[in-house]
């Protein structure tokens, strides 16, 4: 094996490509969903005119969910082989990203476990996408409801009371249309918002998976925290360090596991966990902090 390096930002996954990708194409239906609530006629809404409304966004979001589910496959598998790719080189087994996918197309198909990886996530990501858009066809439809409601009144008690309320109606109307969820702290997160969170967390989870899913098919039992410029307050600590890949590993360093339970690698975090074969290989400044 070749002399341990760190992985560049260059030859990191392009995952920004697919969060644009896809961004892009939730705010597409959002808008056409914004199109047809704008043209809703608030006074005289019939039930009628109410289930086709909702047939319409129902209908934007179907196609919106389809092309989730086929983006959530292509991120979870694209990032997970990227990660291979990277222990190939960081190991010296191929001199390129380029090099070491195709050796992986050509000869080095996942194992069953690594199978099982992707396959997990793509259902946690398509799961946690399709949550968003089932949030906003419910809120589409409790305020498209609650028009109607305010046009019966209407009918009951004039034009004046109803009138006093269509400003806020079609303000309630308009934000229905870009609420993903409510988090446990409270947080009311965007839909684009949301999907971009959703997807750069799944897509780097996946990317340090395949890292370190290859090295353990390579018997290397140990990794390196990536350095970046400005790290977060929870994952400067671990910059620089290392952990164990395994929890079978010998010696006493923490556990990517513990790693993730104390911070690192959380939502939107862009830290990578390098492979290294041997201690011996990596820059005196690294031995140093690690006291190897």
């Amino acid at each position: 094996m070749a002399d341990w390096r760190e992985i560049t930002e260059e030859e990191e996954a392009d995952i920004e490509r697919h969060v644009t990708r896809v961004v892009r194409r939730v705010g597409s239906a959002r808008i056409d969903i914004e199109d047809v609530l704008r043209d809703l006629e608030i006074t005289g809404l019939s039930r009628k005119k109410k289930r086709e409304v909702i047939r319409k966004v129902n209908r934007i979001l179907d196609r919106l969910d389809a092309d989730l589910r086929v983006e959530a496959e292509d991120i979870t598998e694209q990032t997970f082989e990227h990660g291979r790719a990277l222990t190939l080189v960081a190991l010296g087994v191929a001199a390129s990203v380029g090099a070491a996918k195709r050796m992986l197309r050509d000869n080095r198909g996942a194992n069953n476990a690594q199978k099982a990886i992707v396959s997990d996530a793509y259902e946690t990501l398509t799961d946690d996408l399709l949550a968003a858009t089932q949030n906003t066809r419910n809120h589409v439809k409790r305020e498209v409801r609650r028009a109607a409601a305010a046009t019966i009144r209407e009918g009951r008690e004039g034009r004046q009371g109803a009138r006093s309320q269509i400003r806020e109606l079609r303000r309630r109307l308009g934000t229905s249309a870009n609420l993903a969820i409510t988090d446990r702290g409270g947080n009311t997160w965007k839909l684009n918002d949301y999907t971009k969170m959703a997807i750069r967390t799944k897509a780097a989870e996946m990317q340090v998976e395949g890292e370190r899913t290859e090295a353990l098919r390579e018997d290397v039992q140990y990794g390196i925290v990536s350095r970046h410029s400005d790290p977060c307050p929870r994952c400067a600590p671990w910059e620089g360090r290392i952990v164990k890949l395994t929890a079978d590993a010998p010696g006493d360093y923490p556990t990517i596991e513990e790693a993730r339970a104390s911070g690192l690698l959380h939502p939107n975090c862009k830290h990578l966990v390098t492979p290294v074969s041997s201690f011996d290989l990596l820059p005196k400044r690294l031995r140093e902090q690690n006291g190897v």
